[in-house]
């Protein structure tokens, strides 16, 4: 596999996408639209001057230095999912057409051009995640009254978005190969998201990729409700998103892929699986060990009342 030829293919494929109508939409609903609503939540005296008088319901939204950074990325968290499922559909839309004609030229594999379209797709999100986040962090500077902790940020940069740009990445990928019918495919990826949106957290919150239902909130007193099981669910999507890059490799049809390393993929692609798959049982185990705990809590308290 050659880096030059994945990122001669990641090149290409973010100089198609920032040509996207598509691209535009959610670059102007990532930055302006979230940013927006940051600076309404952010400043409420100033909301009040616009005539936003909703500012006011919101004021818990900002109420510690984490909340807002939080917002900025469960926002774009959730804005991300939407987009990357529209992108790889227009990638696969756009391999059935002459536009991908100079990369079908070229001697890549069905791997590095996979990785490479990865590659682009997620440096593309990336830059618009880090330029939403700046936005907000200048809407945080001059928030009145607020304390600003830009640790904040990077911290969920990584374990918020991160995770989920990896996770919907894969997801969409391996749909979108797996199933041939693109309009098939974008229904059950919505659906999926839909489901994702209304959900209350299944296992605790464990079926929960935008960790919409579980503790993550700093406070400067206290810290964090439980920041280990806060990872290890984030793990369990970064693992599985990661296994299903590798497995939707095989589901591309450009080449036979006989000169693909289809033992490395299934290995490394079933490694990650086996690390979701130990990071899910382990923050399940904690919630039936706590129970268990409780339960026998709740026995001792009967028996010494009899008594």
């Amino acid at each position: 596999m050659s880096i030059k030829r994945i990122i001669m293919v990641a090149r290409y494929e973010a100089r198609l996408l920032r040509r996207s109508w598509v691209f535009l939409i959610f670059a102007v609903l990532g930055v302006v639209g979230i940013s927006s609503f940051q600076f309404l939540i952010g400043s409420v005296d100033s909301a009040m001057e616009y005539g936003l008088t909703s500012g006011q319901n919101l004021w818990y939204l900002r109420a510690l230095p984490s909340c807002i950074p939080y917002m900025n990325a469960y926002l774009f968290n959730s804005l991300q999912a939407l987009l990357i499922v529209f992108f790889v559909a227009e990638i696969e839309k756009r391999a059935r057409v002459t536009t991908m004609e100079p990369l079908w030229t070229r001697p890549c594999t069905n791997g590095e051009l996979q990785w490479g379209r990865v590659l682009g797709l997620a440096g593309m999100v990336v830059v618009l995640n880090i330029i939403s986040m700046l936005v907000t962090l200048m809407v945080h500077l001059f928030t009145p009254k607020g304390s600003v902790e830009v640790s904040m940020y990077v911290f969920y940069f990584f374990t918020l978005t991160l995770p989920g740009l990896v996770f919907f990445l894969g997801i969409s990928m391996f749909v979108v190969h797996w199933i041939k019918s693109q309009g098939l495919a974008i229904l059950l990826l919505l659906m999926l998201i839909a489901g994702m949106v209304r959900s209350t957290g299944g296992l605790h919150g464990l079926l929960d990729p935008l960790a919409r239902t579980i503790p993550a909130i700093f406070s400067v007193e206290v810290g964090s409700a439980n920041l280990g099981l806060f990872l290890l669910q984030r793990l369990v999507f970064l693992g599985l998103g990661g296994a299903l890059l590798c497995f939707s490799i095989f589901y591309v049809e450009r080449l036979t892929g006989e000169s693909e390393r289809k033992n490395i993929l299934r290995l490394a692609g079933t490694g990650l699986l086996v690390i979701a798959v130990f990071a899910g049982v382990s923050y399940e185990g904690y919630f039936v060990k706590g129970g268990k705990q409780r339960g026998r809590l709740g026995r001792c308290m009967c028996e010494v009342r009899i008594r």
